[in-house]
């Protein structure tokens, strides 16, 4: 069946729209009450309203929300946003998800300061174990970021955005080497694989949880051979690595781009105070080996992190 579900006005008017979170090229996100009955004694009413804008409406639903909804659609899990229902509302589609507090890429600029190696670790064990899920139903997210990352004002932490999301599975074409955000894009994906898994995922983690460590980018490239040329600088050439990798020589731009010889650099001076635990973690995290990357994330750490409360908005 159709993934939009009911058409015109009456379905807005079940909700109260109290503000505007965030508006975008692709619409506008409102914060609102659900107006209906049906909600569990005590259930916060609280929704987001993702409208998209539907600019030539002959063209369809835009593929970056037929990708979201279908993910979501697939997925229910404590640390993957929830989307309640989605519809029709005049030239946009709507579409209603939990409300979270904000995104973890806001919180970070607005604390100006780290959250400690206790907190950073308890914002990935949830994000792992979001990811494992997702991947265990055959997706890969690709494109995971702090601004992707939201957070409930009760502290819980759950991935958004699945508008860049592909199933595991071999694509009826090649995935776009252009998914996830430059700084947060693995060495794969910048030699422009158009096969890959999700341990593409996985290596953002390993960024993701060095910047909750130090509050910056670790890896904060300003062109896509810059991004390489750092990941290089960090984790050695392909010297270093290449006999765990022998793949890496058919990525489509591997023999495009030359480096000098460069070793692999130590992490812990780039991470601040923080334990060995966490340096071995980001180290598994950030493998430059595919295949010593795949599977890692959510065993190794489950096994690292503990689940605490991870208030940082």
């Amino acid at each position: 069946g159709s993934v939009v579900r009911g058409r015109g006005s009456r379905r807005m008017n079940n909700f109260k729209i109290l503000g505007k979170i965030g508006e975008g090229s692709f619409g506008e996100v409102l914060r609102a009450h659900d107006k209906r009955a049906g909600w569990e004694e005590g259930q916060e009413r609280l929704v987001a309203l993702k409208k998209i804008f539907v600019r030539k409406p002959e063209d369809g639903i835009p593929v970056g929300v037929w990708r979201e909804v279908k993910c979501l659609q697939h997925l229910e899990h404590e640390n993957v946003v929830k989307l309640r229902e989605v519809f029709v509302h005049g030239s946009s589609i709507v579409l209603v998800m939990e409300c979270m507090e904000c995104s973890l890429h806001e919180a970070l600029r607005a604390r100006g300061h780290p959250i400690g190696e206790a907190k950073a670790k308890g914002v990935m064990r949830a994000v792992l174990c979001g990811l494992e899920h997702v991947h265990s139903v055959g997706l890969i997210h690709r494109d995971v970021k702090p601004g992707n990352l939201l957070l409930s004002a009760g502290g819980d932490v759950k991935l958004g955005d699945f508008g860049l999301a592909r199933t595991h599975a071999t694509p009826d074409r090649p995935y776009s080497y252009q998914a996830a955000t430059r700084w947060y894009r693995s060495p794969e994906l910048l030699w422009s694989a158009r096969e890959y898994t999700s341990a593409v995922d996985v290596w953002a983690c390993g960024l993701i949880l060095a910047e909750l460590l130090t509050n910056t980018p670790l890896l904060p490239g300003e062109t896509d051979i810059d991004q390489l040329q750092r990941v290089l600088a960090l984790r050695g050439t392909p010297d270093v690595w290449a006999a765990d990798w022998p793949e890496v020589e058919g990525l489509q731009d591997y023999d495009k781009i030359s480096f000098n010889p460069m070793p692999e650099a130590p992490l812990a001076p780039l991470l601040g105070e923080c334990s060995e635990e966490a340096v071995e973690l980001i180290d598994k995290l950030l493998k430059v080996c595919v295949c010593l990357r795949e599977g890692v994330g959510w065993c190794v750490c489950v096994c690292v992190c503990v689940c605490v409360c991870v208030c940082v908005c």
